[in-house]
């Protein structure tokens, strides 16, 4: 209808959408119209004419979608990938983040530009652009978050790099546990941020049924917005092979190893019953336990509650270390109750070395019953089922590789690809300007608390120090003085009341 909308608002000058929109229409984009006449300019929203503070920028509008699609088909995809945590390559978030660079490279289907905290994380990562200040930073079309938030502010930098934004969950164990949190709290805290990132999340990417089954029974995720893209198992991890300081005090015996850290799921202490039901039926081998210790939800009480002769626990161990346990174990042990995914599995197998994992959660799923030979969680049942296969390991260590042959990187990548136009397909959500909204005042509710134990733990005795280092005076009590302080009928006998009781504390 552009011939009767220059009828009734022509001309065609700078004014015309103005008046357009004054006489009720609205505007399109239409492929089929030759316009001139008008100079290009930027899309606006009439509503930056607003204060809006502090908030982060809202979802696209239809018309800023239609000019981000129309972009993606002229000059191609551009994707920026948070990649924050690359680091060492010692965590399993580490190793997925660099191999899924490496396979979206290898696609030649997208522009990639790679957020990094330093530029000396992107050594090794080949000819990519890299993005270590978000501040004035373009937007691509997406953003993608491979790898669960952190925090509040994680997620508001990332509105601020990318018009669309992806996120990949791994896991709600921490959503699930109170244990890994320092308090309370904290819990609820980390649960409210997690719900509100994947509310604000435009599309939720789980890399296992398992994973996305519990977002879904949780209510985190949509089902029209959540997809599973599984991880590939086929990376390499070249380098060389060091033995570790403290294996030597296995003398050259046998040995499984248990990778990871001492996170209750991780199930260390089954680890350990495992292998003294092993010597009990005639192996003559121990126990590497290599991984880090945690500060909340360790394992170490319940390790320390049982024998740990033959056992050798290494803590964190280098990348070259962590191949030569690979390659030089008998098997390595993976009795995790619960995991999103997990790698370890297919890179035992990978060094010809085979894993020995339960049929739970996302093991069963990947590898089925029968490659599962760990029985939840009876230590002698699994002593008798393992025992022949460390005596002949390659059939068992063929068949993994087989498992995991299908799960390839570049099969990733391609379905990433898929989910990156999809996801700039659809429509904007009123519920995730809520999101975003709940996540700046999660950030800055954690700010003002950040602010406050450090003036408390900065004035010692005095000012906020009232309440003890230990945290003495209880909060119902300091409303309650707090209360009785800010009335004028209440003020003076309140601190008469506290004078005389510090005078008597003081005299005894």
């Amino acid at each position: 209808m552009s011939g009767a909308a220059l009828a009734l608002a022509g001309p065609l000058d700078d004014g015309f959408g103005e008046r357009c929109s004054e006489l009720g229409l609205l505007h399109v984009v239409a492929d089929d119209v030759l316009v001139q006449g008008v100079d290009e300019t930027e899309p606006g929203d009439p509503l930056d004419r607003f204060e809006y503070g502090e908030l982060p920028p809202r979802p696209a509008t239809p018309l800023t979608r239609a000019l981000t699609w129309t972009r993606r088909v002229v000059d191609g995809l551009e994707v920026t990938l948070d990649a924050r945590m690359l680091r060492t390559l010692r965590s399993g978030s580490e190793v997925q983040t660099l191999a899924l660079i490496r396979a979206l490279q290898r696609t030649g289907g997208v522009r990639l530009r790679v957020l990094l905290d330093h530029a000396e994380a992107a050594a090794g990562l080949g000819d990519v652009e890299v993005l270590t200040d978000v501040e004035g930073a373009r937007r691509t079309a997406i953003v993608h978050r491979p790898y669960q938030v952190a925090g509040a502010d994680d997620l508001l930098r990332l509105a601020t790099v990318g018009e669309r934004l992806v996120v990949t969950h791994q896991d709600l164990l921490l959503f699930h546990d109170p244990s890994y949190h320092a308090s309370a709290d904290t819990w609820a805290g980390y649960r409210r941020m997690t719900a509100a990132a994947l509310a604000a999340a435009d599309l939720v990417v789980a890399f296992s049924d398992h994973v996305a089954a519990d977002l879904l029974a949780e209510d985190l995720a949509e089902p029209t917005r959540l997809r599973r893209v599984y991880l590939g198992t086929d990376h390499e991890q070249p380098g060389e092979a060091v033995a570790p300081a403290g294996v030597e005090a296995l003398a050259g015996r046998p040995f499984l190893v248990q990778l990871g850290s001492d996170l209750q799921h991780k199930n260390r202490p089954f680890a350990i019953d495992l292998v003294h039901e092993l010597r009990t039926l005639g192996w003559d081998g121990g126990l590497v336990l290599a991984g880090p210790g945690v500060e909340h939800g360790s394992s170490l009480p319940a390790e320390d509650a049982r024998s740990l002769a033959h056992v050798v626990r290494l803590g964190s161990v280098s990348d070259a270390e962590r191949r030569w346990l690979y390659q030089e174990a008998a098997a390595v042990a993976f009795p995790s109750t619960n995991e999103g995914f997990g790698l370890v599995p297919f890179e035992a197998a990978a060094a010809g070395t085979p894993p020995l994992v339960a049929p739970v959660s996302v093991m069963r799923e990947l590898l089925g019953d029968a490659l599962a030979l760990l029985v939840p969680w009876d230590p002698a049942a699994s002593a008798r089922r393992v025992l022949p296969v460390l005596g002949d390991p390659e059939a068992h260590v063929r068949a993994v590789r087989a498992a995991g042959a299908r799960l390839t990187w570049d099969d990733t990548a391609r379905q990433l690809l898929e989910l990156y136009d999809e996801t700039l397909t659809l429509p904007a959500r009123a519920a995730a300007v809520q999101a975003f909204q709940a996540l700046a005042a999660e950030a800055r509710r954690g700010h003002w608390e950040g602010t406050y134990w450090a003036l408390r733990e900065e004035l010692g005795p005095t000012g906020l120090g009232l309440v003890g280092a230990d945290g003495a005076l209880p909060d119902d009590a300091q409303r309650t003085l707090a209360a009785l302080l800010g009335r004028r009928a209440t003020r003076e006998a309140t601190l008469r009341t506290l004078r005389a009781a510090g005078k008597l504390g003081r005299t005894r």
